[in-house]
Protein backbone atom coordinates (compact mmCIF):
# COMPACT_ATOMS: atom_id res chain seq x y z
CA UNK A 1 0.00 0.00 0.00
CA UNK A 2 0.80 3.11 -0.77
CA UNK A 3 1.87 5.50 2.68
CA UNK A 4 -0.93 8.63 2.77
CA UNK A 5 0.85 12.41 4.01
CA UNK A 6 -2.54 12.71 5.72
CA UNK A 7 -2.59 9.66 8.01
CA UNK A 8 -3.37 5.83 6.93
CA UNK A 9 -5.93 3.65 8.07
CA UNK A 10 -6.82 -0.44 7.32
CA UNK A 11 -2.87 -1.03 8.46
CA UNK A 12 -1.58 -4.51 9.25
CA UNK A 13 1.11 -5.63 11.28
CA UNK A 14 2.80 -6.76 7.84
CA UNK A 15 2.97 -3.13 6.95
CA UNK A 16 5.48 -0.97 7.45
CA UNK A 17 7.98 2.16 6.68
CA UNK A 18 11.64 0.73 5.61
CA UNK A 19 13.52 -0.49 3.42
CA UNK A 20 13.68 -4.48 2.25
CA UNK A 21 17.00 -4.49 1.26
CA UNK A 22 20.28 -3.68 2.69
CA UNK A 23 20.10 0.15 2.55
CA UNK A 24 19.65 2.34 5.25
CA UNK A 25 16.44 4.55 5.66
CA UNK A 26 16.79 8.07 5.58
CA UNK A 27 14.49 11.43 7.19
CA UNK A 28 15.56 14.27 4.84
CA UNK A 29 14.65 17.58 5.68
CA UNK A 30 15.13 20.75 3.73
CA UNK A 31 16.86 18.31 1.24
CA UNK A 32 19.41 17.55 3.80
CA UNK A 33 19.76 14.46 5.58
CA UNK A 34 18.46 14.94 8.97
CA UNK A 35 18.27 11.15 10.66
CA UNK A 36 18.96 7.61 9.28
CA UNK A 37 18.41 3.91 10.95
CA UNK A 38 21.30 1.74 9.43
CA UNK A 39 20.60 -1.74 7.97
CA UNK A 40 21.49 -2.70 11.66
CA UNK A 41 19.03 -0.65 13.24
CA UNK A 42 21.30 1.88 14.74
CA UNK A 43 19.75 5.32 14.51
CA UNK A 44 22.39 7.95 13.28
CA UNK A 45 21.08 11.66 14.38
CA UNK A 46 23.45 14.41 12.24
CA UNK A 47 25.91 11.79 11.65
CA UNK A 48 25.22 8.70 8.55
CA UNK A 49 27.93 6.54 10.09
CA UNK A 50 26.62 5.71 14.14
CA UNK A 51 28.55 3.79 15.81
CA UNK A 52 25.75 3.47 18.75
CA UNK A 53 22.26 2.01 18.90
CA UNK A 54 21.42 5.95 19.44
CA UNK A 55 23.84 8.54 18.25
CA UNK A 56 23.68 12.26 18.45
CA UNK A 57 26.41 13.88 16.12
CA UNK A 58 29.77 12.07 15.17
CA UNK A 59 31.73 9.44 17.87
CA UNK A 60 32.42 6.11 18.52
CA UNK A 61 31.85 2.26 19.77
CA UNK A 62 28.86 2.57 22.83
CA UNK A 63 24.85 1.88 23.12
CA UNK A 64 24.27 5.59 23.17
CA UNK A 65 26.61 8.71 21.97
CA UNK A 66 26.24 12.24 22.17
CA UNK A 67 28.61 14.34 20.80
CA UNK A 68 28.91 17.92 19.67
CA UNK A 69 32.09 16.81 17.55
CA UNK A 70 33.05 18.80 14.66
CA UNK A 71 36.08 16.44 14.01
CA UNK A 72 38.36 18.45 16.27
CA UNK A 73 40.27 16.50 19.03
CA UNK A 74 38.47 18.55 21.69
CA UNK A 75 34.81 18.13 21.07
CA UNK A 76 32.50 16.96 24.28
CA UNK A 77 31.87 13.59 24.26
CA UNK A 78 29.32 11.45 26.13
CA UNK A 79 29.14 7.79 26.62
CA UNK A 80 26.81 5.17 28.05
CA UNK A 81 27.83 1.48 28.51
CA UNK A 82 30.83 1.63 25.86
CA UNK A 83 32.66 -2.06 25.08
CA UNK A 84 35.07 -1.13 28.07
CA UNK A 85 32.43 -1.60 30.82
CA UNK A 86 32.16 1.65 31.51
CA UNK A 87 28.07 2.85 31.85
CA UNK A 88 28.93 6.61 32.42
CA UNK A 89 32.06 8.22 30.18
CA UNK A 90 32.50 11.96 29.68
CA UNK A 91 35.45 12.80 27.97
CA UNK A 92 36.66 16.32 26.22
CA UNK A 93 38.63 14.27 23.53
CA UNK A 94 37.54 12.31 21.14
CA UNK A 95 38.16 8.33 21.59
CA UNK A 96 39.63 5.57 19.73
CA UNK A 97 38.20 1.92 19.00
CA UNK A 98 41.01 0.38 21.59
CA UNK A 99 40.09 2.62 24.12
CA UNK A 100 40.26 6.11 25.83
CA UNK A 101 43.06 8.96 24.78
CA UNK A 102 43.66 9.59 28.64
CA UNK A 103 46.56 12.57 28.41
CA UNK A 104 46.82 15.57 30.49
CA UNK A 105 43.80 17.11 30.51
CA UNK A 106 42.05 16.19 27.45
CA UNK A 107 41.50 12.44 28.18
CA UNK A 108 38.95 11.09 30.32
CA UNK A 109 37.13 13.76 32.97
CA UNK A 110 34.54 11.65 34.23
CA UNK A 111 33.27 7.71 34.67
CA UNK A 112 30.87 6.25 36.49
CA UNK A 113 31.48 1.96 36.30
CA UNK A 114 29.03 -0.85 36.28
CA UNK A 115 29.57 -1.42 39.56
CA UNK A 116 29.08 2.23 40.73
CA UNK A 117 31.78 3.55 41.49
CA UNK A 118 32.77 7.23 40.34
CA UNK A 119 36.29 8.41 39.29
CA UNK A 120 36.61 12.09 38.67
CA UNK A 121 40.17 13.56 37.05
CA UNK A 122 39.97 17.28 38.29
CA UNK A 123 38.42 19.07 41.21
CA UNK A 124 35.00 18.45 42.05
CA UNK A 125 32.65 21.54 43.05
CA UNK A 126 29.21 20.41 45.09
CA UNK A 127 27.06 22.89 45.15
CA UNK A 128 24.55 21.28 48.21
CA UNK A 129 25.27 18.72 50.75
CA UNK A 130 26.98 15.21 50.82
CA UNK A 131 25.39 12.95 52.64
CA UNK A 132 27.58 9.64 53.46
CA UNK A 133 26.16 6.31 55.25
CA UNK A 134 29.34 5.92 56.33
CA UNK A 135 30.23 7.12 59.60
CA UNK A 136 34.06 8.27 60.23
CA UNK A 137 36.72 10.15 58.65
CA UNK A 138 40.06 8.05 58.31
CA UNK A 139 43.62 8.47 56.21
CA UNK A 140 45.35 5.51 55.20
CA UNK A 141 49.06 4.99 56.98
CA UNK A 142 51.68 2.54 56.68
CA UNK A 143 51.38 -0.13 58.92
CA UNK A 144 53.78 -2.82 60.51
CA UNK A 145 52.73 -6.50 60.09
CA UNK A 146 49.43 -5.12 58.63
CA UNK A 147 47.91 -8.64 58.41
CA UNK A 148 47.32 -9.35 61.66
CA UNK A 149 46.03 -5.42 62.86
CA UNK A 150 42.43 -5.74 63.17
CA UNK A 151 39.82 -2.75 62.79
CA UNK A 152 39.28 -1.14 66.00
CA UNK A 153 42.96 -2.02 67.08
CA UNK A 154 44.31 1.38 68.94
CA UNK A 155 47.53 2.40 67.23
CA UNK A 156 50.44 4.65 67.88
CA UNK A 157 53.14 5.79 66.07
CA UNK A 158 56.58 4.65 65.67
CA UNK A 159 59.83 6.09 64.95
CA UNK A 160 59.72 5.02 61.13
CA UNK A 161 56.35 7.13 60.90
CA UNK A 162 54.93 3.94 60.54
CA UNK A 163 51.78 2.61 62.87
CA UNK A 164 52.15 -0.14 65.13
CA UNK A 165 49.77 -1.31 67.77
CA UNK A 166 49.44 0.47 70.94
CA UNK A 167 50.84 -1.47 74.17
CA UNK A 168 51.55 1.00 77.04
CA UNK A 169 49.02 3.20 79.06
CA UNK A 170 48.93 6.65 78.34
CA UNK A 171 50.74 7.06 75.44
CA UNK A 172 51.08 10.43 73.80
CA UNK A 173 52.26 8.71 70.67
CA UNK A 174 48.77 7.43 70.02
CA UNK A 175 47.46 8.18 66.60
CA UNK A 176 43.82 6.80 66.31
CA UNK A 177 41.83 3.17 65.87
CA UNK A 178 41.75 1.66 62.67
CA UNK A 179 38.58 2.14 60.92
CA UNK A 180 36.26 -0.55 60.04
CA UNK A 181 35.08 -2.54 62.92
CA UNK A 182 31.42 -3.24 64.10
CA UNK A 183 28.87 -2.05 61.54
CA UNK A 184 30.97 1.48 60.64
CA UNK A 185 33.04 2.22 58.14
CA UNK A 186 34.95 4.83 56.89
CA UNK A 187 33.26 7.24 54.97
CA UNK A 188 36.00 9.24 53.67
CA UNK A 189 39.88 8.05 53.54
CA UNK A 190 42.67 10.43 52.72
CA UNK A 191 45.97 9.80 51.31
CA UNK A 192 44.49 6.55 49.62
CA UNK A 193 47.36 4.36 47.31
CA UNK A 194 45.86 0.76 46.33
CA UNK A 195 49.48 0.37 44.65
CA UNK A 196 50.75 0.83 48.10
CA UNK A 197 50.40 -2.85 50.44
CA UNK A 198 50.50 -2.67 53.83
CA UNK A 199 48.20 0.25 54.01
CA UNK A 200 45.21 0.93 56.55
CA UNK A 201 42.57 3.26 57.20
CA UNK A 202 42.77 4.84 60.79
CA UNK A 203 39.84 6.90 61.94
CA UNK A 204 40.72 10.36 62.74
CA UNK A 205 37.41 12.05 63.70
CA UNK A 206 33.85 10.71 63.51
CA UNK A 207 32.36 7.62 65.16
CA UNK A 208 34.14 4.36 65.03
CA UNK A 209 34.24 1.03 67.14
CA UNK A 210 37.38 0.76 69.37
CA UNK A 211 38.94 -2.30 71.06
CA UNK A 212 38.37 -1.33 75.24
CA UNK A 213 39.38 -3.15 78.20
CA UNK A 214 37.90 -2.34 81.07
CA UNK A 215 40.06 -4.51 83.58
CA UNK A 216 41.67 -1.34 84.25
CA UNK A 217 38.37 0.38 85.15
CA UNK A 218 34.56 0.00 84.04
CA UNK A 219 33.56 2.55 81.37
CA UNK A 220 30.50 4.46 81.62
CA UNK A 221 29.50 6.85 78.36
CA UNK A 222 30.92 10.03 77.94
CA UNK A 223 34.55 8.72 79.43
CA UNK A 224 37.20 9.96 78.11
CA UNK A 225 39.35 6.94 76.86
CA UNK A 226 43.31 6.98 76.08
CA UNK A 227 45.51 3.50 75.52
CA UNK A 228 46.38 0.57 77.58
CA UNK A 229 48.96 -1.85 78.66
CA UNK A 230 46.61 -4.21 76.48
CA UNK A 231 47.99 -4.55 73.13
CA UNK A 232 45.85 -2.63 70.87
CA UNK A 233 43.08 -1.69 73.75
CA UNK A 234 41.88 1.54 75.05
CA UNK A 235 40.90 2.04 78.85
CA UNK A 236 39.36 4.90 80.83
CA UNK A 237 41.43 7.39 81.13
CA UNK A 238 41.05 8.01 84.77
CA UNK A 239 43.95 10.47 85.40
CA UNK A 240 43.95 13.93 84.08
CA UNK A 241 47.34 14.81 84.59
CA UNK A 242 48.47 11.63 82.62
CA UNK A 243 45.92 12.18 79.50
CA UNK A 244 46.68 15.18 78.76
CA UNK A 245 48.13 14.20 74.88
CA UNK A 246 46.92 10.80 75.33
CA UNK A 247 43.34 10.72 74.66
CA UNK A 248 41.81 8.81 71.82
CA UNK A 249 38.36 9.81 72.53
CA UNK A 250 35.12 9.47 74.14
CA UNK A 251 33.14 6.41 75.02
CA UNK A 252 29.34 6.05 73.41
CA UNK A 253 28.69 2.61 74.70
CA UNK A 254 29.57 1.62 78.72
CA UNK A 255 31.38 -2.01 79.11
CA UNK A 256 31.93 -2.83 82.67
CA UNK A 257 34.14 -5.40 82.68
CA UNK A 258 36.58 -7.46 80.44
CA UNK A 259 37.21 -6.52 76.85
CA UNK A 260 34.89 -5.90 73.89
CA UNK A 261 34.32 -3.69 71.07
CA UNK A 262 32.28 -0.56 71.38
CA UNK A 263 31.44 2.60 69.78
CA UNK A 264 33.50 5.62 70.44
CA UNK A 265 33.88 9.31 69.26
CA UNK A 266 37.19 9.82 67.89
CA UNK A 267 38.98 12.90 69.10
CA UNK A 268 42.52 13.10 69.95
CA UNK A 269 43.49 15.67 72.80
Amino acid sequence: MAWDLTGNAGTTATNFLGTTDDQPLIIKTNNSEAMRIDPSGKVGIGTNSPFHMLQVGGGFDGNLGLDGSDGSPNAGYIRFGDKTGWKLHITRQREMSTGPLNTGTTGVLMTIQDNGNVEVTGSLNVGGDITMPAADFAEDFQVEASDAVEPGTVMVLDENEALRPSDKSYDRKVAGVISGAGDCRPALILDRDNASPGRLPLALAGKVYCKVDATYGPIEIGDLLTTSSTAGYAMKADNPAMAFGAVIGKALRPLHAGCGLIPILVALQ
